[in-house]
């Protein structure tokens, strides 16, 4: 299974913007250099769970082979258009500026339950890691 990791870059961005640039920037990094988990040094036994928590010792709420969140509905119906308003205007090609909803329109790496203070789960990735020192997410990619 392909699997790889990624330095934290500024976890604790005060501003907005301080935080797209630092999500930008990893998603830079994945997409540049994914670095093979053996190549990690003082990795190695790390722990792949479905999903992780940025508290310590948090019992997530969902367990391994959930379906959907309580609070999505299944059965809603699919399709139709979207339209949401904006004030910004579109006139530039950095990726620092988003439409309103951008975020929402591509599936994620791993997915934050709107109903806990501090689950995140696996969605894109097959499981989640994460250091000793919490200074590393390791990702197990599905295939």
């Amino acid at each position: 299974m392909p699997t790889f990791a990624v330095k934290t870059l500024n976890p604790m961005a005060k501003s907005r913007k301080g935080r797209q640039k630092a999500a930008f920037a990893l998603l830079a990094a994945i997409a540049a250099y994914p670095i093979p988990a053996g190549e990690l040094s003082g990795q190695s036994g790390l722990d792949f769970h479905h999903g992780v928590s940025r508290i310590p010792n948090y019992v997530l709420k969902y367990p391994a082979d959930f379906s959907h969140f309580d609070y999505v509905n299944p059965d809603a119906p699919k399709g139709g258009t979207l339209v949401l308003s904006s004030s910004t205007s579109f006139n530039t090609v950095s990726p620092m500026y988003k439409p309103i909803g951008f975020y929402r329109a591509y599936d994620h790496l791993i997915e934050r339950a709107g109903d806990e203070p501090s689950g995140y789960y696996a969605s894109l990735a097959e499981s989640v890691a994460i250091s000793a020192d919490r200074r590393s997410i390791v990702f197990r990619l599905r295939r």
